[in-house]
């Protein structure tokens, strides 16, 4: 693997970014001397490899149906959930599947649920790249059974960046729009095929739905917008035959923002938003933040969901308020 300048790096176009690091060429993070944000991720490769070899070897065939399948059915003895048939089939046009993102656990789940659900369509994972970096060895294998992943750079990475490499971070910003833009072009191509896009709004792991009792509301910012980005995307494209799936997904008590093997989750399908209501809702501006609708009304299906589930606790994020005479006895 050579490590290549940062000049270098941002001469690249997104294809060959990402062709590069699926090949093993280069790392990203390290020509932008953040290599250590790479650490801790080292379990997460070796178990990727069992799981797909495991996979390999329990596929009646080499067929890429069936090797679907034995991926699927080996990730359930390590990944369990359950769920809820869909109340109406999405039989025309692309899906966009939405859930909310409290740990790494329910991304297992999803390709699970998805293998199971909707067994022809591929499905189009956007990861961060320091995930990407971590699983590109395995991205022409899981292609080929229509598993496709694709780099993006979200906020929380570039402020990672910043702190870590300040002097990169006009490269970060420069690559980011170049990966980030690849994936929509990326996404379109999939929804015009009928197949599915998965993504977390938040764009991080995020243990609460909101923020802030103002964030139900609007009259605080909910920040990235991300399907509003997307719908104005396809929208530009004029591309309008897709369904935005809300997915609940319901978190075992007390988990980790890690893989929570062996925990079951629950994964709890929310009316779906058709692209023409998609359409109106983003066009709509909510409160004194000027929030776009769409952005409450995902938000409030996935939280009507987890009340259903009796799970409440994790829709709005506490507040403390700190003893100003004693701060300290709240970390005792």
């Amino acid at each position: 693997m050579k490590k290549l300048t940062v000049p270098q790096l941002t001469q690249l176009s997104a294809a060959e970014l990402v062709d590069g690091l699926s090949r093993g060429e280069f790392s990203i993070l390290e020509s932008l001397h953040c290599k250590k944000l790479l650490r801790g991720t080292k379990g997460a490769k070796i178990g990727a490899g069992a799981a797909i070899a495991i996979s390999k070897f329990v596929a009646k065939s080499k067929d890429p149906r069936d090797q679907r399948k034995a991926l699927s059915d080996t990730l359930r003895h390590f990944a369990p959930y359950q769920s809820q048939p869909l109340a109406t089939d999405i039989s025309n046009g692309g899906i966009i599947l939405a859930f909310n993102h409290p740990s790494l656990g329910e991304i297992l789940r999803l390709i699970e649920y998805c293998s199971g659900t909707f067994p022809k369509r591929r499905m189009l994972f956007p990861v961060t790249l320091v995930w990407f970096e971590v699983l590109a060895k395995y991205k022409e294998f899981l292609e080929s059974i229509g598993i496709c992943i694709t780099p993006t750079v979200t906020p929380n990475a570039i402020s990672e960046i910043s702190e870590t490499a300040p002097d990169s971070i006009d490269a970060a910003n420069e690559i980011r729009q170049k990966l980030n833009d690849y994936y929509l072009g990326l996404a379109c191509d999939f929804l015009k095929n009928d197949d599915i896009m998965l993504i977390a709004p938040s764009a991080t792991r995020q243990n609460y739905i909101y923020d802030s009792s103002k964030q139900m509301h609007g009259d605080d910012p909910i920040k990235p917008e991300t399907l509003a980005l997307i719908v104005t995307s396809l929208r530009q494209k004029k591309l309008m035959n897709y369904t935005i799936l809300p997915i609940c997904v319901v978190p075992p008590e007390m988990p980790s923002q890690g893989l929570n093997l062996f925990d079951e989750y629950i994964l709890a399908p929310c009316d779906y938003i058709p692209s023409s209501q998609a359409e109106q809702l983003t066009k709509k501006k909510v409160g004194s933040a000027k929030v776009r609708e769409i952005e409450l009304f995902y938000r409030q299906l996935i939280s009507d969901m987890l009340v259903q589930y009796e799970r409440s606790d994790i829709i709005l994020r506490p507040t403390v308020t700190i003893d100003v005479e004693d701060p300290w006895r709240y970390y005792d």
